[in-house]
């Protein structure tokens, strides 16, 4: 019963204003509308109804007309029919036969029955005759309306002659694939707030399509208001529509097949229908653009966010044709330089990469590296930030790009394109330090990387760049500490073989920098061990490594608490410790007796003894001068004999105490004489 009186409401049927009152047979069956409608129950299930108009009663003394008769067919959902194709179809009955109507009681339940019948498509004939270009464009507007109202709550009206409608719901099934034809419901005699007389106050289901005439009595209807107020309502009639319907693509093109080939327009929607409700019901355009996508047909859809999105379907739905649309992108597109590599192509360049087997991948990659700033790398990063953008914006799989350093014809390309910045030998410096747990028993890879290693921290330790270095030594620590003092060691080991010194290959200045800036101990001895060795008695490497540790005390005496335990390097610390002594600027006569004790006795002395002599004795104030004079002479050098020259300086040094005490004046001297007489002054001047 509820669904009954659901059909009666929606099928009712209101004879139209300007149609007789008591007419004919033929008047009826010429001038009266067929009413047509599909629509979804309140209990879930479907009808398919048609109302016709049949004026009188069967009754032998009521002769009264206005009588209608619906013949509708309930069924459960199915993808088998078309119902706008059913339209005055022969399965819908027209009329009760007279015995029907007094000779049977009508049955509780109609009997089920199978629909055998084949609807009728558009034909050709139609389409010719009926779609002039009005028509056409008016057809257009209606369907992309259907479209754009398809998954929301807004409504379609349209109104034509009732003749014409069929021709439109034709048309329309033919441009609509078949899962919107079957939830598209409509009705062709709709009545905004009818109900009837049996179904008073009822609440009826709704209806997507509507064909409401503006000559029945029971609406006030008005298209052209409702077509102002941008409403989906079109009067084909009287040439009213709105204006702000903008074509798509998929509505365009269809219309046109359909008016050129229907056959081909129908085959052409099923593909599509099947594609948009396979890829999780997507709208129409993008089905029309997949399928050119699927189709090799690129040039349909040469727009970036549109491709990115189809790539993304088609690898999740159409996985067997992910290589061929791949290749046919990278033929389209990258190989013939119609898309400029950058980040507005990143994505579509990463899955052509990755999914084309035809495509270049080395040049991909080249391209990739000569193009890196589009495609937002920040290449004026510091360079383990420049690393880190090169690898986070890179298009292709980073394995991938591994194999292409690894490549002898790569390895050589890159570095004629780009050797010339730091950033660019880092990032395979850097890439070869992330792979190198990778490749540990590959041998001919790790081999291609140590040099690589080798080779570039040579490099940066002749060109005297410390900051490029220390990144280095900081990038391949990620491999573990002992890989610091490897890279040092094994890049000093090379630049000094065939007796060359450190020190030939760069300025000490530089070496001691990096021993201080390194962070790494090992590194900091080895390096000062090697230019010790190297420049033991040098007077300028002395005075640099003074003024350096001076500069840089808690670094340098960690590394001198090493040194002074290896007799190795007693020499050069006794050469600094002569020099220390040479740049005091006053000197007491302790330190003058430790110097001879220590170095002036043991013939070690390279002249300082006798400045640093007359320096003291100058210091003294004259009634010292005289004593300390001759108590230097005969404490130090008084009857001393060194062989090698020696007594050259013997004789040096007593000529400046000599020297020095002939500054004194007479009356110092002869107060002198006085109390401690000429003895000594005699012994020091025979």
């Amino acid at each position: 019963k509820a669904e009954e009186n659901e059909i009666r409401d929606k099928m009712l049927y209101k004879r139209l204003r300007t149609l007789p009152i008591e007419p004919t047979q033929e008047e009826i069956d010429t001038l009266f509308p067929k009413k047509f409608g599909y629509f979804f129950l309140s209990s879930g299930k479907v009808c398919l109804a048609q109302a016709v108009y049949i004026g009188k009663v069967y009754s032998d003394v009521d002769l009264r007309t206005g009588n209608y008769i619906i013949h509708a067919f309930v069924f459960d959902k199915t993808d088998e029919i078309i119902p706008m194709n059913f339209m005055e179809n022969e399965i819908f009955k027209r009329c009760l036969t007279y015995e029907e109507w007094h000779d049977q009681d009508a049955p509780d339940e109609l009997p089920k029955v199978e629909i055998n019948v084949k609807p009728a498509s558009l034909t050709k004939t139609e389409a010719d005759s009926f779609f002039d270009a009005k028509r056409l464009s008016y057809l257009k507007m209606l369907l992309q309306a259907i479209i754009k109202s398809y998954n929301t709550d807004q409504k379609v009206n349209f109104h034509d002659d009732h003749n014409n409608l069929k021709y439109w719901y034709k048309a329309i099934s033919v441009c609509l694939p078949k899962h919107m034809n079957k939830e598209l419901t409509f009705n062709t005699g709709y009545m905004p707030g009818a109900t009837s007389m049996q179904n008073q106050g009822s609440v009826t289901t709704e209806v997507k399509i509507r064909n409401i005439s503006p000559t029945v009595s029971t609406t006030l209807f008005n298209y052209q208001q409702e077509a102002r107020a941008g409403k989906f309502s079109f009067d084909f009639e009287s040439g009213y529509v709105p204006d702000n319907i903008e074509i798509s693509k998929y509505v365009d093109t269809i219309v046109d097949t359909m008016k050129n080939n229907v056959f081909n327009a129908i085959v052409q929607v099923g593909a599509l229908g099947d594609i948009a409700h396979k890829c999780g019901d997507i709208d129409l355009d993008t089905a029309s653009e997949l399928y050119c996508l699927l189709n090799n047909q690129i040039d349909k859809v040469d727009d970036v966010e549109k491709l990115n999105n189809l790539i993304g379907l088609a690898s999740r739905y159409y996985k067997e044709s992910v290589k061929s649309i791949a290749d046919c992108m990278y033929d389209y597109g990258f190989k013939t330089g119609r898309w400029t590599p950058s980040s507005t192509y990143a994505d579509i360049f990463k899955f052509v990469f990755e999914n084309s087997a035809s495509a270049d991948k080395a040049e991909m990659i080249n391209k990739y590296i000569s193009n890196q700033s589009a495609f937002g790398v920040n290449v004026g990063a510091d360079c383990a930030a420049y690393y880190s953008s090169f690898k986070n914006n890179a298009p292709v799989d980073w394995q991938a790009f591994l194999n292409y350093l690894f490549d002898a014809g790569s390895f050589k390309r890159y570095f004629e394109l780009n050797s010339s910045s730091f950033n660019s030998r880092y990032l395979v410096f850097s890439a070869f330090v992330d792979a190198l747990s990778e490749i540990s028993n590959q041998q001919d890879k790790k081999n291609t990387a140590l040099k690589y290693f080798v080779d570039t921290a040579r490099y940066y330790i002749q060109q005297e760049q410390l900051n490029e270095l220390l990144s280095l030594i900081k990038c391949i620590s990620r491999c573990g500490s002992k890989w610091q003092s490897w890279l040092v060691e094994k890049s000093v080991s090379i630049l000094c073989k065939d007796g060359k010194k450190l020190s030939d290959c760069c300025r000490p200045e530089f070496i001691l920098s990096i021993a201080e800036e390194c962070g790494d101990t090992s590194i900091a001895t080895d390096l000062l061990s090697q230019l010790i060795d190297e420049n033991k008695s040098d007077n300028g490497f002395i005075k640099l490594y003074v003024d350096s540790y001076d500069r840089n005390t808690s670094f340098y005496s960690s590394i001198f608490n090493t040194l002074s335990n290896n007799s190795k390097y007693a020499e050069f610390l006794n050469n600094v410790e002569l020099y220390r002594f040479s740049l005091l600027p006053t000197v007491t006569k302790k330190q003058l007796q430790d110097y001879y004790s220590n170095y002036f006795v043991k013939g070690k002395d390279n002249g300082l003894f006798v400045k640093k002599l007359k320096q003291y004795l100058t210091g003294c104030n004259e009634r010292e001068r005289i004593g300390e004079c001759l108590d230097c002479y005969e404490s130090w050098l008084k009857g001393r004999s060194f062989a090698n020259g020696g007594n050259a300086v013997i004789e040096a040094c007593v000529t400046a105490i000599c020297d020095s005490f002939f500054t004194v004046s007479p009356e110092s001297i002869r107060e002198y004489v006085v109390v401690n007489g000429t003895k000594k002054i005699t012994e020091l001047l025979p």
